[in-house]
């Protein structure tokens, strides 16, 4: 009687271990990616490892600048990767990689009145690059002889103690100027002064295209959303875009060979620039030759 009692027990636990409970709390395999999956997660993982085994060469060539990586390896995510771009020596490009040809070169069809605009920040940074300054009373002088009944307006901004220094540099060459503080804002990284005058351009430029009617806008900048917001622009008032620039650092979007809202391009050339130093005296431009679209 006894040993059929303990066969009961056992048939009891061996029942309760089949039931569909026990059954479900089994842990069970992942199930498996489909062969394609695996075939395309094993070249990923291949191809990750080779890129970061050929980091250091790349770096140790001049190819690469090195990529900030975690201690395991991987490429650390709160640590922005340096720019790809390649840069003349001591991390400025130089005047051939900006494409600053010898002499300034304008449209031949410029007439009736016209609208300089001038994106400040833009063309000073551009130049900076290079070691180099926009000679403002240079470019007003050939400018003037070149192009009829021009009206200037720079929109720029600077830091409080400078505001009056950079007003006076577009006000003496001619150019009304529209300068205001930089803006301070805190972020992630912690405060950061913005340099940023699209929005005082755009809203400027409307009250200006009203109010003047101009045949011509000359907008001097490379930014490619601007210089599309200018266009829209251009285009309600009936109004002729031609863009000023320097030819390695105007967005693609701005040319006249690729953008049917634009009707020229102006050039800017050495013979209207200083070295960026202290003390440079201006030098007087001579009046450049009047060419078409260059590349």
């Amino acid at each position: 009687m006894a040993y059929c009692t303990v066969q009961s027990i056992e048939e009891k636990t061996n029942m309760s271990n089949s039931s569909p409970l026990a059954a479900q709390q089994e842990p069970s395999a992942p199930p498996s990616l489909p062969k394609p999956a695996q075939m395309a997660r094993a070249r990923l993982g291949a191809a990750n490892d080779f890129l970061l085994s050929m980091m250091p060469v790349l770096a140790a060539c001049g190819g690469l600048a090195p990529i900030p990586v975690t201690p395991d390896g991987s490429p650390d995510p709160l640590k922005p990767a340096p720019s790809r771009r390649p840069h003349c020596p001591r991390g400025r490009a130089g005047p051939q990689e900006l494409g600053i040809p010898a002499r300034s070169q304008f449209p031949s069809d410029i007439e009736g009145k016209t609208l300089l605009v001038i994106d400040g920040e833009n063309i000073a940074f551009t130049l900076k690059r290079a070691g180099l300054k926009l000679d403002w009373g240079a470019f007003m002088q050939v400018l003037g002889a070149t192009v009829p009944a021009l009206q200037a307006h720079a929109y720029s901004t600077a830091s409080e103690e400078c505001l009056d220094q950079v007003a006076q540099v577009y006000e003496g060459a001619g150019i009304d100027a529209h300068v205001r503080p930089k803006q301070t804002v805190h972020t992630f990284h912690g405060h950061v002064e913005k340099a940023n005058s699209d929005h005082d351009i755009l809203l400027g430029l409307g009250m200006l295209l009203q109010g003047h009617l101009p045949d011509n806008l000359i907008l001097a900048s490379g930014d490619g959303d601007l210089g599309t917001a200018v266009a829209h622009f251009c285009a309600s008032f009936d109004v002729n875009l031609i863009i000023c620039g320097v030819p390695g650092a105007t967005s693609a979007r701005l040319r006249k060979r690729n953008n049917a809202q634009v009707a020229g391009n102006i050039w800017l050339g050495r013979e209207l620039m200083l070295p960026l130093v202290a003390g440079s005296a201006p030098v007087p431009a001579p009046i450049p030759s009047r060419q078409g679209e260059t590349p």
